[in-house]
């Protein structure tokens, strides 16, 4: 639970100004799915892109790089498939 407490996510605030532009202009719209795909993108960047800074005692290699974002985009892509499908 130490963990949790101290450690330091360093997300620009630029990056967060467009989630939170993009989210709610799509729930404003009722796009509720396209919102939570956008969300789903920009966490799945967020935990690849500060890895190092969430996992310092990890030592990842670039195999297991590959095959967290290749899951991660197959997540994105079988939601995206999902919602599409299901659509009125």
């Amino acid at each position: 639970m130490e963990f949790f407490q101290t450690a330091q996510v360093d997300i620009p605030v630029l990056q967060i100004m467009v989630l939170l532009t993009l989210s709610t202009t799509f729930l404003i719209v009722g796009r509720l799915k396209l919102a939570l795909l956008i969300n789903y993108s920009f966490f799945l960047y967020w935990s690849y892109a500060f890895n190092s800074h969430l996992i310092s005692s990890i030592e990842q290699t670039s195999i297991s790089n590959t095959i967290y974002v290749g899951f991660g985009i197959a997540v994105a892509i079988f939601g995206l498939v999902g919602f599409v499908a299901h659509s009125h």
